[in-house]
């Protein structure tokens, strides 16, 4: 009843503002969006979200009492949760400056609990001067560059290869002939940092993913990106900083009963580089990725704990790094096929610190740390017939994993590694409105 709700809502927002547009002088809005659903076959079970949708990697090998490996058996499923409503709204011009809205949702939900669940993907203002642009909502993070990733029809976009997140920002845009820069000041939503939860029955820590670690930081992600474009040609820099504060309190009380404060805050750094050069019939993009504690991009990554208190059980923490690159090549066959092919590397350089035990375990908050090394390649075909496309992928993944735990007393440290793959073919079916 909460999602017919919810959905029913925002059918009659758009209606209510598609007939208060009819009148003079009043804001236009352009309703538009997709059907879609998705065909999927995995050879082997994966981290995903939303059952199997959005593919990650390939999950390790776990045995049985037979020594069999439960997670190499395959996986189905036919969704429509992609499908999607958006609306742009024209607003009037104010002293000079243009206005403009955009609102976007979808049926992906925000949890495996909640698929078919309608949520709010876009959601800004833009005001428009001559050579300058504010916008102010909810939108991609700018380390995803909208006019340069991957095409690939896999709802992944290219994660965990490619930063995709979509966050709550501020950011200002200012061009300069063919050269634009971009500052913008970033918190988190849906797409959150990793960080400590103490489970008092294993005496351990366990890893949760929260946007409360960096509104605790009181200071906003910051980010500066600088691009040359031309008809032909996109060249960009970018580079963000994030500061975390993973606790307010310890897992340690005083003689009176009180928790101890940590303070202790971890700051992490992101630099990105990308290019896409398109002369039809052909488009390549590239991208390369050298960051600390991805994880709320959808990346490797995470941060863990360099030094423990006995007695206060204060922590403090140090970064896990991550060496990305990516590459989508792009023919467009005829006015209606393209045929193209992704390739991804991402490879885990361990942590800053050596890591140490808080309790049995150490203290590891961290998207797949016992990951090595990830290869993906994936051809793929688009077909467009009018209004409809169909679309096939086959999509393969290599995890190089941990043979036994990563040495986190030596950095996280991987010496052996077995691979464990995933086949996934994927055939999709769209209607664009």
């Amino acid at each position: 009843m909460k999602k017919q709700i919810l959905f029913i809502t925002a059918i009659l927002f758009f209606s209510a503002i598609a007939a208060y547009s009819q009148g003079e002088n009043k804001p236009i809005l352009d309703i538009h969006g997709f059907v879609k659903t998705d065909i999927i076959y995995d050879t082997r079970q994966t981290s995903s979200l939303r059952e199997g949708h959005f593919h990650i990697l390939p999950l390790d090998q776990s045995f049985d009492a037979e020594g069999n490996d439960i997670n190499a058996n395959p996986s189905f499923n036919i969704l429509s949760i992609q499908t999607r409503l958006n609306g742009k709204i024209t607003g009037p011009e104010i002293s000079g400056i243009k206005s403009s809205g955009f609102i976007e949702g979808e049926f992906f939900g925000t949890s495996d609990g909640d698929v078919n669940g309608f949520r709010l993907r876009h959601a800004y203002v833009d005001l428009n001067w001559t050579n300058t642009q504010l916008r102010v909502g909810q939108f991609w993070h700018p380390l995803f560059i909208t006019d340069c990733f991957p095409d690939v029809v896999n709802f992944n976009t290219g994660a965990p290869f490619q930063p995709f997140s979509r966050n709550p920002q501020i950011r200002l845009t200012h061009k300069i002939g063919s050269i634009s820069l971009l500052a913008a000041a970033i918190s988190q939503r849906d797409f959150q940092s990793n960080g400590p939860v103490w489970d008092a029955n294993k005496q351990i820590y366990t890893s949760f993913a929260s946007s409360v670690y960096l509104r605790n930081a009181v200071i906003p992600e910051m980010l500066f990106q600088a691009r040359y474009n031309d008809d032909n040609f996109i060249f960009g820099a970018s580079g963000s900083y994030k500061i975390l504060r993973p606790q307010l309190t310890t897992n340690k009380n005083n003689s009176n009963g009180k928790p101890y404060a940590n303070e202790n805050t971890i700051g992490s750094y992101t630099a990105e580089a990308f290019m896409k050069y398109q002369s039809n019939p052909i488009k390549i993009k590239l991208e390369c990725i050298y960051g600390q504690n991805l994880a709320n991009l959808t990346m490797l990554g995470g941060y863990g704990a360099k030094s423990y208190n006995d007695s206060t059980g204060v922590m403090e923490y140090s970064n896990s790094n991550i060496l990305s690159a990516w590459a989508d090549f792009n023919y467009q066959v005829s006015e209606n096929v393209s045929l193209n092919i992704f390739g991804g590397y991402s490879k885990n350089l361990g942590f800053e610190d050596n890591l140490v035990k808080v309790g049995s375990n150490f203290a590891v908050f961290s998207r797949a740390p016992e990951a090595d090394n990830i290869i993906r390649i994936s051809p793929y075909i688009r077909w467009n017939i009018g209004m409809v496309q169909i679309a096939a992928e086959l999509e393969y993944t290599s995890v190089a994993y941990s043979t036994g735990a990563p040495d986190y007393a030596e950095k996280g440290k991987i010496s052996e590694t077995h691979n464990i793959s995933n086949i996934r073919t994927l055939l999709a079916v769209y209607m664009n409105f």
